[in-house]
């Protein structure tokens, strides 16, 4: 690199104080030189030249000359190659995740790939950076109450959590420690009452190379969540990060690359009985849910689905509760209602039996049309996933089981079809005081018959659906429902 030369109007220093030109302090300014070292392989440096000028009075001035070096024909810095992966403590790696890597001159971020690798672009030799991986995506992905189970355990020295990374995940709120308040944003979280995490990240990542002091006592320690590589002077592919998932301390949260096998015990299950009826419209009806061979239990959860079409939610009945559960308002989820979904748990650190026809809970619902219980509300894992936990904490199913309707039927009844109008489907309801042969009757307005049916009915409750394709065109339908001597007749709108 060449000589760099001083500005012409540094080489010479006037002032008003001496008769002749001031002088530079100092050895010769006239040149400054710098080499490709000084670039230490970098693109281009900034560097700055002080220069001091004295008169004959002794008076001084300093001003600094700017200078950017470009790197023209240095050759360029060499480079390394970083690598590195995520994964959990069961080796399966986790993808989509952010890698920020930074240093002075640069910062920039990739993403893992299959498996929770990534490829960090080369870096510049001889520069410090700092590598941080992070994730905040799905807080509530391999929450569930079973993690409540044993976080409670834990705290309650029943059955300690056997890593230090578990521990850490339990540490919901980052607080430092486990305690019941960690336990309440989980609850919330899996009940839907908050989407996310009030003090923490979904995902925390830790350098796999670090030691605990002490593995029972991890929140002890100031455990690095991202590494150093100073001055770097070689290629690394071991750059890996322990990966933590909030909440999930029984490792069940899915990854894109890998498909949690359920392990969910079919042939033993949680029956949950709910008494039918058949519900008039305008009616509030309490729900009570009864308990069938609830023996050796941890706990449960599930979603109750129901139609907000026909039922609408009126409120939890806290005092229908049997007083060992301990079940209260705050077990339920409620921000899905206008979806006809509510979220529910429950869980003990120790098991619990009850006797059958324990009421778990009860819940007021007002009928919207006449219909059976039965027919508006389910169990299922639309919201939240139904599984209940024995004592082995394996994952038990959930059955929702009606008591029989009612045989003393004495009314004949056909209700009106719903929806209506309709574009897709419908369903006609009916109610038959006695056994036989039954028929369905469609007619358009001229009263041409366009749809018939005829079927052996039992006495009680039935609906059959009628499909737009069962129909010639859109408009205005009769349907005609008959039994023996009685009959009645409905009408029905097939929109566009």
């Amino acid at each position: 690199m060449p000589p760099y030369f001083l500005p012409d109007q540094l080489l010479v220093g006037k002032d008003d104080c001496s008769p002749t030109s001031v002088e530079f302090d100092g050895p010769d300014p006239n040149t400054v030189s710098f080499s490709c070292a000084d670039l230490m392989g970098a693109a281009f440096l900034e560097v700055f030249v002080p220069v001091t000028v004295t008169d004959t009075f002794g008076n001084s001035f300093t001003c600094n000359s700017q200078i950017i070096l470009l790197n023209d024909n240095c050759m360029t810095a060499p480079l390394a190659s970083v690598t590195g992966q995520l994964m959990r403590e069961s080796n399966i790696g986790v993808p989509d995740a952010t890698i920020q890597v930074s240093s002075d001159m640069m910062d920039t971020t990739v993403n893992t790939i299959e498996h929770g690798y990534y490829v960090l672009p080369e870096l510049e030799m001889y520069q410090d950076y700092t590598i941080t991986p992070s994730s905040d995506v799905d807080p509530s992905n391999g929450v569930n109450t079973l993690d409540l189970i044993l976080i409670a355990r834990h705290i309650l020295a029943l059955e300690t959590l056997d890593s230090p990374y578990k521990i850490i995940a339990a540490d919901a709120n980052r607080s430092g420690n486990i305690s019941i308040a960690d336990m309440l944003d989980l609850s919330r979280l899996i009940l839907n009452i908050e989407s996310s995490f009030p003090n923490n990240t979904s995902w925390r990542f830790i350098d796999s190379h670090y030691e605990f002091n002490d593995p029972t006592q991890p929140l002890n320690d100031t455990f690095p969540e991202s590494m150093l590589l100073p001055n770097l002077e070689q290629s690394f592919n071991d750059m890996d990060f322990i990966a933590v998932k909030t909440g999930d301390v029984n490792n069940s949260a899915t990854l894109s690359n890998f498909t949690q096998q359920g392990d969910t015990r079919e042939d033993n299950s949680l029956t949950i009985q709910l008494e039918d009826q058949l519900m008039q419209a305008g009616e509030s009806y309490v729900f009570e849910f009864k308990v069938k061979e609830f023996q050796q239990l941890l706990g449960y959860q599930f979603t109750l689905d129901f139609d907000p079409s026909l039922i609408e939610f009126e409120g939890i009945e806290e005092d229908r509760s049997d007083p060992i559960l301990g079940l209260s308002e705050q077990n339920f989820g409620l921000s899905e209602l206008q979806d006809g979904k509510i979220r529910t748990n429950w869980f003990h650190p120790q098991v619990l039996n009850l006797v059958d026809e324990t009421t778990l809970f009860a819940i007021r619902f007002k009928a919207k049309t006449e219909i059976p219980i039965s027919r508006v509300i389910t169990i299922n894992s639309s919201a939240l996933a139904a599984e209940a936990y024995d004592v082995n904490q394996d994952k038990l199913a959930i059955d929702l089981e009606f008591t029989e309707l009612p045989n003393e039927v004495t009314t004949f009844k056909l209700y009106q079809n719903r929806p209506n109008p309709f574009q897709d489907l419908t369903i006609i309801p009916f109610l038959l005081p006695k056994e036989g042969l039954a028929s369905l009757r469609i007619m358009d307005v001229s009263g041409r018959i366009v749809y018939e049916q005829e079927q052996n009915y039992q006495v009680g409750y039935h609906e059959v659906i009628i499909e737009k394709s069962n129909l010639p065109e859109n408009g205005l339908f009769f349907y005609q429902l008959k039994i023996g001597k009685q009959e009645a007749t409905k009408k029905m709108m097939l929109s566009h």
